[in-house]
Order: structure tokens, then sequence, then C-alpha cells
């Protein structure tokens, strides 16, 4: 059953209480964390929400217009892309400590693929909203935070490149 849950439109993540103390553990625990401090890993706890997804559950579908990055903390998810050929293809898999829909934060366009869940998974999740508000209260972190984006975006430009060089 698809809910709506503000500013994440149709999903099927469901809300998991948690302190901030322990979303920041988690957080933590994970790439994603890498060059901040903790009271910085704080702060960003602060402002992100964890969210359980049950195994086949739909994080967001292509071309949904809701801008928000998962961190995932447990489980594993796919991301899957239509293809007018042969339907869906998984793209990629990804697994605790991984960092997806960060694209959305920055360019605020559709998305450009649908991430579902292979098995029970929790993720952390930074909304855009969210994302305004550390960059306005925190300028130094959010500065951080965007460069973080920045370099994500980067490698996965860089990896993209390398495949389609492959290909051709």
């Amino acid at each position: 059953m698809m809910r709506t849950i503000a500013g994440l439109g149709l999903t099927e993540l469901y809300p998991v209480e948690m302190s901030v103390k322990d979303k920041a553990g988690l957080l933590d625990e994970t790439p994603w964390s890498h060059g901040f401090n903790w009271q910085q890993t704080l702060k960003l706890a602060s402002c992100m929400k964890t969210y359980r997804i049950v195994e086949r559950g739909v994080v967001f579908e292509e071309h949904e217009r809701h801008s928000y990055l998962c961190v995932v903390l447990k489980g594993r998810v796919a991301v899957m892309k239509e293809d007018v050929d042969e339907g869906q293809q998984q793209l990629v898999t990804f697994e605790p400590g991984s960092v997806f829909g960060e694209v959305s934060l920055v360019d605020g366009q559709p998305r450009s693929a649908s991430v579902i869940a292979l098995e029970d998974s929790l993720v952390i999740v930074l909304t855009q909203e969210a994302f305004n508000g550390i960059l306005e209260k925190y300028p130094a972190l959010g500065v951080q935070l965007l460069l973080k984006v920045a370099r994500f975006l980067s490698g996965r430009l860089r990896q993209t490149s390398g495949a389609l060089v492959e290909k051709l």
C-alpha cells in the first residue's frame, strides 16, 4: 500500500522513531560520515529521518519529482530503469553505507530511475527542505555537505564514463 509522507511523495517508506544520538551512531558507521566530526554528524542526524522499507518496497519511482537522498543503513536496494524493449532493468545494487538520490538535491529534476528494496532495509533520509535548512543554519557544514554530494556525483560520472567507453 502506497503512503504519502511529507516531502517524500508516494512511497513505501515507514518512519522509524530513533534518537538523534542513535541516528548519528548509525550514520557514523557509514562512509557518508567520513570527513565529519561527531558534532557535525549529530547536526546532520538531527536533520535526517530514518525509514524502514519492506522487501520489494518502493523508495521512489522514476520520473517522481520529490527531492531527497538516502543512506542505506541496513539491507540492500536496487536502482531500476525503464527499458522500452525489456521492461525494468536493474542497474546497480546499493549495500549498507551506500548513498543514492543525491542528484535530486542538486538539480531538482524528476528521478532518472526507480529504487526498490531487495530485502527489508533501513535508510536515513535527507530531504531537500532539510538540506536547505542545513545550508542556512549551519553554513560551514552545508558547504562541506555540498562538497560531499559533488564528490559523489563526480565519482558516479567517472564510473558511467568508464562503462560507456567499455561498451563502445
